[in-house]
């Protein structure tokens, strides 16, 4: 019989899509109240990849990625979609959201990140939330899927990824 182990932990991932023009600073601070200090900040870069967000957006979309500094639980993915989506509706205006914001984790091996839209590669992890194996970490390098977001493809989007990674080993230590 199997003994039922403990998951490694891992670190908040939170991505937000915004308008150029609108700055997420005060939601960054409201995910700090919630998982510590954003340890690690991607540069942001624009969101051109598709145009499914600019109706409610706006045209000129940025995506910054923040790594927050309490570890959590791998099961805990769906309670960080929730909260996510919680911020975007309190955010959010008569035209519809400010800002995109996407959950998910890191550990040594893989980025995960959770969904409301079901798929073929993706698996329930609670009603309406999904997850996905988004990169793998393997012989020293982030490894993508064929249902690897395009923002994610290119290994110039990594840099942020491997200082995560080692923050994450640094933590668990």
């Amino acid at each position: 019989m199997a003994a039922e182990r403990m998951q490694a932990p891992a670190l908040p991932v939170i991505g937000i899509i915004y308008d150029s023009a609108d700055r997420p600073s005060e939601a960054v601070c409201r995910l700090e109240e919630k998982w510590g200090e954003a340890a690690i900040e991607s540069e942001p870069y624009s969101f051109d990849f598709t145009s499914y967000y600019n109706e409610e957006l706006g045209d000129d979309l940025l995506r910054g990625w923040y790594v927050f500094s309490d570890l959590i639980g791998e099961h805990q993915i769906s309670t960080c979609k929730k909260h996510t989506m919680k911020l975007e509706e309190e955010y959010a205006s008569g035209s519809g959201r400010r800002f995109n914001i996407d959950a998910g984790y890191i550990t040594g091996a893989k980025l995960v990140l959770a969904s409301h839209k079901n798929f073929s590669h993706r698996i329930a992890v609670e009603k309406g939330i999904y997850a996905e194996i988004t990169l793998r970490y393997q012989k020293g390098t982030w490894k993508t899927h064929p249902w690897t977001y395009p923002d994610f493809q290119p290994p110039s989007r990594h840099p942020w990824l491997d200082k995560a990674r080692r923050l994450w080993r640094q933590k668990i230590k």
